[in-house]
């Protein structure tokens, strides 16, 4: 038996067998710019009380896909300066955000869940990897202005 038909065959208030990665998938793929739980539980087939069992808000349900969208960002890079690994990163975060509408909102806004706090920190040591004469505060300006520049730049 398909998962498919299986779910389409419980009855209801029954919770669906479901995960939290099938739940971040299907939120991405719904858009993160207008996500819903209602819109996930439609695209899995299951109740929104299903997507509520798995992550208690919609709010959650959006830092977490978003986190894990971001995770994606590949933050090495074999950029001898600072400028080309900025340059590098702006390029690989703007392809990111255009491919995962709702991203740059998230990046810009938060709140952001630890995940997304280490890409933050990993940035920063990229940063100070080839510049170390740079201080942590000059490190993330510089990081974080990248990818508010790349994000409003590259965003429909």
């Amino acid at each position: 038996m398909s998962t498919s038909s299986a779910r389409s065959r419980r009855s209801p208030g029954r919770p669906a067998i479901t995960s939290t990665d099938e739940i971040l998938d299907a939120a991405e793929r719904g858009g993160l710019d207008r996500l819903t739980r209602a819109e996930v539980a439609q695209v899995l087939g299951v109740s929104a009380a299903t997507i509520r069992h798995h992550v208690d808000s919609t709010d959650r349900l959006y830092s977490l896909a978003c986190a894990r969208a971001f995770g994606r960002l590949q933050l090495d890079s074999d950029s001898k300066s600072w400028q080309d690994y900025l340059r590098t990163l702006g390029q690989r975060f703007a392809e990111l955000v255009t491919a995962t509408p709702g991203l740059e909102d998230y990046v810009l806004r938060g709140p952001y869940e630890e995940r997304t706090l280490e890409q933050f920190e990993r940035i920063m040591n990229e940063v100070l990897l080839r510049k170390p004469e740079f201080d942590r505060a000059t490190a993330h300006l510089l990081g974080s202005r990248t990818l508010i520049i790349s994000a409003a730049l590259h965003t429909p």
